[in-house]
């Protein structure tokens, strides 16, 4: 999953802020919401981040590995 997000996803295009959490932290949140679908206010707080966030990681995360077509 990794090597498809790192193909797919660059850390950082040059406009806007860079990311919080690097890639293999925001791959990690996504699975743990898949796996134990824990609210995104708690997701957020484990990782430091804002609600918002975690579920704007987790859509990016999954629309990027449904276009893969690997998964």
């Amino acid at each position: 999953m990794l090597a498809e997000l790192n193909k797919e996803l660059p850390c950082h295009i040059g406009k806007g802020r860079p990311h919080k959490l690097p890639l293999e932290d925001r791959l990690l949140l996504c699975i743990e919401y898949w796996r134990e679908y824990r609210t995104f206010f708690h997701l957020g707080m484990s990782y430091v981040v804002s609600e918002t966030s975690a579920i704007r990681i987790t859509r990016v995360i999954e629309d990027t590995l449904i276009r893969s077509g690997k998964f």
